[in-house]
């Protein structure tokens, strides 16, 4: 499949998604043609793994990318045991709700394959 020219790119979107969607969503994003590149990463509330997708496209399917987001990292509830702070012994196990994805979108000035 022959990627668009990247000279047609004008937004740059960061998808924070959870590790447990990350290979269904790379998956997704391929797919449907959409060039990106995945960084593992860590943190939030509970220093889960995720990763960071690096997605270069035309504006005008933005919407596409955001319909396939929701479409792939849906949010679920887990029981966590959380971390003590020294304030409140929770050893029990507590839901929470996890999954889902932060999408930030940049406006791109410029984009080039080498």
């Amino acid at each position: 499949m022959e990627l668009p020219d990247p000279a047609t790119y004008d937004r740059l979107v960061l998808s924070v998604v959870q590790d447990d969607d990350a290979s269904a969503y790379s998956d997704a994003l391929r797919v449907a043609g959409i060039a990106h590149t995945r960084i593992a990463s860590a943190g939030g509330f509970l220093q889960a793994t995720n990763a960071v997708f690096l997605v270069a496209l035309e504006s005008a399917r933005l919407d596409e990318l955001q319909r396939l987001t929701a479409d792939t990292c849906t949010t679920r509830t887990e029981l966590v045991t959380l971390p003590w702070t020294g304030e409140i012994d929770l050893a029990l196990p507590v839901e929470v709700e996890v999954g889902g994805a932060a999408m930030f979108v940049l406006e791109l000035e410029r984009a080039e394959r080498i």
